[in-house]
This record gives C-alpha cells, sequence and structure tokens, in this order.
C-alpha cells in the first residue's frame, strides 16, 4: 500500500508514468490489488490537494500537456521510441494513419507476448518495455527507466555478454544516442536512441518472449 501511494509521483512525468503502477502489479501478483487501490487513492489526494492550493490553475495541466505534444509533432529533435524510424518523414493523414497502424500492431505483439509469458519478472518487464516503445514521443535520457531490462539480460553471472543481439544492445546504448548529441542527421532520422531500444526489444523478443512460458535468462542459466 505504500508503494502504492509511492508511485503517485509518475504523474510528475505522465506519460511514462502511468504504466508504472501496472508493471509493478504485475511484478508483485500478491500485492497487485493493494497496491493498485492505495494508487488510485493516493492519485485522487494528489490532485485534491493540487486543486485547493492552486484554485482554477490546475486545470491548465492537461492543456500544457496537449500543447507540449502538439508543439512535438513537427520535425523530432529525439524520437527514443520506434516512431523516430518514419514519424518525422510524414505530414498530414499519412503521418496519423501510420502512428495508429504501429500502435496497432505493437498493441497486437502485447496481447500475443504477454499470454506467452507467466513469470511475474518478465511479464512486468515486458509490459515496461513495450509501453517504452510504443510511445509516440520520448526523450533519449527517458531510456533510463529500461535499465531492469539490461541487468534481465545480462544476467546475475554476466552470461548475456554471449549472447550478440544483447552485446549489441547494451553497445548501442552506450555509443549510438550520442550521435544526436552532437548533430548527426540522416536525412530526417536523429533520433538515434530509437536504434538501441530496439535492438533491445529484438534482444528481449528472442530471449525472453519466444521460449515460452516462465522462462527468463536466469532460470535457463539456474
Amino acid at each position: 500500500m505504500a508503494g502504492g501511494l509511492v508511485l503517485t509521483l509518475v504523474w510528475i512525468k505522465p506519460n511514462l508514468g502511468v504504466a508504472l503502477p501496472v508493471v509493478v502489479a504485475l511484478l508483485e501478483p500478491p500485492a497487485a490489488r493493494r497496491l493498485l487501490i492505495s494508487f488510485a487513492a493516493g492519485s485522487v489526494l494528489a490532485f485534491g490537494a493540487a486543486a485547493l492550493a492552486l484554485p482554477g490553475v490546475l486545470i491548465h495541466w492537461p492543456s500544457e500537456i496537449l500543447s507540449h505534444w502538439r508543439a512535438a509533432q513537427g520535425s523530432q529533435p529525439d524520437i527514443a521510441s520506434i516512431h523516430s524510424f518514419y514519424y518525422p518523414a510524414l505530414s498530414g493523414p499519412f503521418k496519423t494513419a501510420a502512428l495508429i497502424f504501429v500502435l496497432l500492431a505493437g498493441c497486437g505483439y502485447a496481447a500475443w507476448a504477454l499470454r506467452r509469458i507467466r513469470a511475474p519478472l518478465a511479464a512486468g518487464l515486458t509490459l515496461l518495455l513495450l509501453w517504452f516503445v510504443l510511445l509516440p514521443y520520448v526523450h533519449s535520457f527517458d531510456a533510463i527507466v529500461l535499465l531492469p531490462l539490461l541487468a534481465v539480460l545480462l544476467g546475475p553471472d554476466q552470461r548475456g555478454w554471449g549472447n550478440v543481439t544483447t552485446e549489441a544492445a547494451l553497445w548501442a546504448f552506450a555509443i549510438v544516442p550520442f550521435a544526436y548529441f552532437v548533430g548527426w542527421h540522416v536525412f530526417f532520422f536523429n533520433g538515434f536512441t530509437a536504434i538501441p531500444i530496439a535492438l533491445l526489444l529484438l534482444a528481449w523478443h528472442r530471449r525472453v518472449v519466444m521460449p515460452g512460458p516462465a522462462v527468463i535468462p536466469e532460470a535457463r542459466a539456474a
């Protein structure tokens, strides 16, 4: 219950944060109900306190989020999700159609992947990864939330370094994002963090999702 109350802090960055209570609930199924109830109660209290402390001002919060999203519709300087590969190159209805198609395909994959996975650790982290991958707009520095997935792929004995896709993803995270900060462009593309994100998704699919129910790298190593 205390964890659910602490998770109300996710409203500070809601595009990434709103999925975290569900992720934590998947990681800890026995405590999921209490955690989600306390998160909902804490959110109501937080917004109630904010409304009392800032009368007539809180209504601007969702409008500011929407205005930020609208301001990010042009040529993107830093999209870390897979939408970086196509989104800045499109315009008008094609942009919207492509976004909807990718989101629907991603949701279909998520439903399939979560049905294959039974281990709480794998299920929770799979949801976290797919949420991050499918968000239309995230920054490079937001990718820090994916560190637990890299830890799982490496394993406590560091055996993950022997897997090509895992090693490629790790080195890509260490090197490729700097291309944005030194000002590189490849035509419209400069959301370079999307490359290690895509490699991480490939590594997670091959090593965690595909092996089948209740299989995670640590279990196989054991």
